[in-house]
């Protein structure tokens, strides 16, 4: 019996770190939900293009639909193109933080809309990471499309 007594008590200090862990955790989360919106109304109020350029990060990567993935900033605000009328809108819908607190992640749901018409809609995912100090960017942008 006493042989397990070292055993609990570690059990217990454990419980105890990974709850601690993730009280800290959740002001992060909340911050990084609040990002994700700021960057949902920044392309709402102006356009895509200039909302991912305000939010990647510069070593960026975008999977899109079809094709293969864009790697790197550049390449990724070019990918948006300058299709007149072209709005992407989307819901954040929550948001997990790493305790590290250097990494996150936030899911939604999204529109594509042309000239007001919807012309897909689904869900997506996106990786976040924040230097020290920093501000929070997105690493990795991944949407999966509603079957029409």
């Amino acid at each position: 019996m006493t042989r397990f007594i070292p055993i609990a008590l570690l059990l217990l200090i454990t419980a105890c770190e990974v709850a601690i862990e993730h009280q800290d955790a959740q002001p992060l989360a909340d911050e990084l939900l609040a990002a994700d919106k700021a960057f949902a109304d920044l392309s709402q109020r102006t356009d895509p293009k200039q909302a991912f350029a305000a939010y990647l990060a510069p070593n960026a990567i975008m999977i899109p639909r079809a094709g293969d993935p864009i790697t790197g900033f550049d390449r990724a605000i070019a990918s948006f193109g300058d299709t007149p009328g072209f709005e992407l809108l989307w819901q954040p819908q929550q948001a997990e933080v790493a305790s590290s607190g250097d990494m996150g992640w936030t899911w939604g749901r999204y529109q594509v809309l042309v000239d007001g018409t919807q012309v897909s809609n689904g869900k997506y995912v996106n990786i976040w990471v924040r230097p020290e100090g920093g501000e929070w960017k997105v690493r990795l942008d991944m949407g999966n499309q509603e079957p029409e």
